[in-house]
């Protein structure tokens, strides 16, 4: 599966699925249980058939129609947690922030690591990611990737980690699998953004200006400008921390989301393609100190040279001297 095959689905007028596990039987009373309980609705590649196509024909394992997917549209969108308008409408996943379109891939199956991060490129439309990355490397790119398109969805910080962490030794603010955005299928943005038309999509670092609350004691808010449906009055946030050695923010406590109210005054991180979120101020200074290191080592090579060359100089004349006052010796004995 690619981009390429989720472009193949979105002009299909039809799409046609066989549910191997569910057979077919009349009037049976658990006819939409076998269908929720079929495998493929957890198929990481099932994912992109849902979305993509505009109509989908179920059939049981006899080759037998089952419904289709507009017939059942309400159902889908309890068991797999997908709003019915983004079911019924292709075009309108987009209005779905980063956070809620993540979750949608949270728990899929594949039969390698990478088949959800693949099927999540498809949907967000990315192309081929350089080189040959693991599947957590690659997940970071995809989100790296994402920032850049929509830099004002700051929802992609939303995940919460499925176990506790070392988050004093894990310097990222970006969730390594689709699984950490599992809790996030009610998040919606506070206000909707687009996408930039032309992102920048290369590798290197670049800023973002977010809202961040200094708490003192190395620990900020980080404003995620989306809330929770579930509670829209309360803005969500998450604390990361900024040690004093470090220029880089990790989260504090990657199992939980915090909510606050008050207005957050905006200040520029950097993002890195591995993970990684830095402090721009502290990035700036340490560059800036690199490069004067790299200056004063320069000056100390130059000097080094100049004296050297000054004294290979100073030898080279007094051996000539000395040459010649000996060939004039030599001359005067022959008179």
């Amino acid at each position: 599966m690619s981009g390429l095959e989720y472009a193949d689905y979105r002009r299909a007028p039809m799409c046609l699925i066989y549910l191997q596990d569910v057979d077919y039987t009349d009037r049976d009373s658990n006819f939409m249980e076998k269908i929720q309980n079929s495998s493929w609705l957890n198929e990481a590649w099932a994912l992109q058939e849902l979305l993509a196509s505009s109509e989908i024909s179920l059939y049981s394992s006899e080759a037998k129609r089952l419904c289709k997917k507009s017939d059942i549209l309400q159902y889908l969108s309890l068991w797999i947690r997908i709003d019915v308008g983004i079911l019924q409408d292709p075009a309108s996943m987009g209005s779905a922030c980063i956070a809620k379109q993540m979750s949608w891939a949270a728990g899929r199956q594949g039969r390698s690591e990478t088949d959800v991060i693949h099927s999540l490129k498809g949907i967000f439309n990315i192309k081929a990611l350089p080189g040959r990355p693991t599947p957590e490397s690659m997940f970071h790119q995809i989100q790296f990737r994402l920032m850049q398109m929509y830099p004002d969805d700051l929802s992609i910080f939303a995940w919460r980690a499925q176990e506790p962490i070392n988050s004093v030794t894990r310097e990222r603010l970006l969730a390594d699998s689709p699984a950490e955005f599992a809790f996030c299928h009610r998040i919606d943005l506070i206000t909707p953004c687009s996408r930039l038309l032309r992102p920048p999509l290369y590798s290197k670092p670049f800023k973002l200006d977010v809202p961040l609350y200094d708490r003192r004691q190395d620990s900020y808010l980080l404003g995620l400008k989306c809330f929770d449906a579930a509670k829209p009055q309360a803005k969500l946030g998450i604390c990361v921390r900024l040690e004093e050695q470090s220029p880089y923010y990790h989260r504090a406590n990657a199992m939980q989301i915090e909510e606050y109210e008050w207005t957050l005054q905006k200040q520029s991180i950097t993002v890195f393609q591995d993970g990684r979120v830095g402090n721009s101020e502290k990035l700036g200074e340490l560059t800036r100190q690199h490069q004067q290191q790299r200056a004063d080592a320069r000056a100390r090579r130059e000097l080094e040279f100049m004296e050297t060359g000054t004294s290979r100089e100073e030898n080279s004349d007094g051996g000539n001297e000395r040459g010649s006052t000996r060939r004039s010796r030599v001359k005067l004995k022959g008179k």
